[in-house]
């Protein structure tokens, strides 16, 4: 996911890395498959009959996400609960939550549940920029159970069905594969989605609207489509086109596509791009047509690898698929541009993280404190997320080395779950190399590296102070300093640990300038230079 507008490693790792955001994880069953049938011709009002297809192991209720306010009438009103064999279910609709009684009853079954009303949130029910009507799902983190009745949360996935019935001239995008369409007599039309890869509620949603389609090409016999408003067809189709050559970079970099299909949507919703499985959904000005969106698209289409298929455990590690998304559309734009613009992007990077650093001085990557998930959404589970994805390359020393390690994490967590510990550990197994290495500090504590540097001139002697600080201390090891004397660029090294050292140069034929700080490990450090007076004696 990206926000629209958004200005906001490893020593030894013990429990922190497994503390939860507190939703129930031993529920007493699972929820293998949805069927949400969904009539919105009467919107706002929406009427859904949904069918849970369930494995009991050990509960006599079910307790799924739903919202209703009885005092505003927002939200779902539950009508019906019943089985199979039509008998009905007790039930109890609270404010945030459905409980159903189930009794002792075979451990595998099927709950229907008929509800209806106005969504108060996440089910976006409104006009587009250019006053037509539109219905958008928009989930994230857990507004899912706004409008659906769910287990409203990454850990649990489920495959689906969306059976939607929509006003005459309208379309509807939704996960999976359109299995059928069928128009009734009075031109409403009735569209059958089915995913059959397993998708957590966050990335679960429909999209109606009037919509130009346009086929961009084929993956392996999976289309690649475009969906905007007929108004921005010109220039949308054109912006869009952009989601082939990089959803065939993603495929062969970390493995098989793992959707049905890819729609790219023109939505609108509340974040600038959202990675709902199969059917992205971009913000309403991303139609341009002049190729400016072609990072946020490459950052939602690796979302269907990272947060998508494999998702993060618990939300406060979310870093797993925000920090994974943002590094790999870097990783699209060396490919595409070359090693400077990745460098590029990871100077801005640098930048947003040092300011929402230095705004924020206890904010940390994985974070529990956290209870309000839309402050996750911050530079650290994104830049800098993608800053410790990159000294891992850095450290490990071979891009194949990672990008193995890379494709093996994902090939074992894929339509699954995972942990940080997970992803280190399976780094550590395919590098060699102990991620008890120092970039553990990056993920478990707040602050970054800093490291002053003062030169002066001290007889023939060029003198430079260099003094380093921050919460997440490692070993600094060797810099290289650059500067220029006249035309020339040249260069010297130096070696630092944590605190204040000095090392001595031999002055050059006239002043230095144009200082600039090289690391050879492309860490995350801060840096400053300055001319002074050393503080060091004679």
């Amino acid at each position: 996911m990206r926000i629209l507008g958004i200005t906001l490693m490893f020593l030894s790792i013990g429990q922190w890395l497994l503390a939860q955001d507190g939703y129930p994880r031993d529920r007493g069953y699972d929820v293998e498959h949805y069927v949400f049938a969904i009539d919105v011709t009467q919107r706002p009002l929406i009427r859904i009959e949904e069918r849970l297809d369930l494995m009991i192991t050990a509960t006599d209720t079910l307790v799924l996400d739903l919202m209703y306010d009885e005092t505003s009438k927002k939200g779902m009103k539950v009508r019906r609960v019943f089985g199979s064999n039509n008998l009905d279910y007790p039930y109890q609709q609270k404010e945030n939550e459905l409980s159903i009684v189930l009794g002792k009853s075979e451990k595998s079954q099927s709950i229907f549940i008929s509800y209806e009303g106005t969504p108060a949130d996440g089910l976006i029910i409104r006009k587009n920029r250019h006053g037509n009507p539109t219905i958008f799902g928009d989930n994230w983190p857990n507004r899912a159970r706004h409008w659906l009745a769910v287990v409203d949360h990454p850990s649990e996935k489920a495959t689906s069905e969306f059976i939607v019935q929509v006003p005459k001239g309208f379309q509807c995008i939704s996960n999976g594969a359109l299995v059928n369409l069928m128009y009734n007599p009075d031109s409403s039309a009735v569209y059958f989605w089915k995913s059959e890869v397993p998708l957590p509620s966050k990335v679960m949603v429909i999209g109606v609207a009037e919509f130009s389609i346009d086929t961009i090409g084929y993956l392996a016999e999976k289309p690649v489509t475009s969906w905007v408003y007929p108004e921005d067809s010109e220039t949308g189709h054109k912006e869009y086109a952009a989601a082939l050559p990089i959803l065939q970079f993603f495929d062969s970099l970390i493995g098989p596509f793992p959707n049905e299909k890819l729609a790219n949507v023109q939505s609108t919703t509340r974040y600038g791009g959202m990675e709902n499985a199969g059917c992205i959904f971009y913000h309403e000005g991303s139609t341009k047509g002049d190729g400016s969106i072609e990072n946020l698209i490459a950052h939602e289409i690796a979302h269907q690898w990272f947060g998508n298929s494999a998702s993060e455990a618990d939300w406060h590690h979310i870093w797993l698929s925000e920090g994974f998304a943002t590094y790999f559309s870097y990783l699209y734009d060396e490919y595409k541009y070359g090693k400077e613009k990745l460098n590029e992007r990871l100077d801005e990077a640098k930048q947003k993280i040092f300011k929402f650093e230095n705004a924020n001085p206890e904010a940390k990557i994985i974070d529990t404190s956290i209870t309000d998930l839309n402050r996750l959404l911050n530079p650290l589970n994104y830049q800098k997320g993608a800053w410790v994805l990159h000294m891992i390359r850095t450290s490990m020393g071979s891009d194949s080395l990672f990008f193995a390690g890379i494709r093996r994490y994902y090939d074992t967590y894929k339509l699954s779950n995972a942990y940080t510990q997970d992803f280190l550990d399976i780094m550590s197994e395919v590098s060699g190399l102990p991620m008890s290495y120092s970039k553990d500090g990056w993920l478990k504590y707040p602050g970054h590296v800093k490291m002053d540097l003062i030169w002066s001139k001290k007889g023939n002697k060029l003198m430079l102070e260099h003094t380093v600080t921050g919460q997440s201390q490692i070993g600094i090891g060797s810099q290289r300093l650059y500067y220029t004397v006249g035309d020339e660029e040249r260069y010297f090294d130096f070696s630092t640990d944590n605190y204040t050292n000095f090392s001595s140069f031999p002055y050059p034929e006239e002043e230095p300038k144009n200082f600039k700080w090289y690391d050879p490990r492309t860490s995350l450090m801060e840096v400053e230079i300055t001319k002074g007076s050393s503080t060091k004696g004679q």
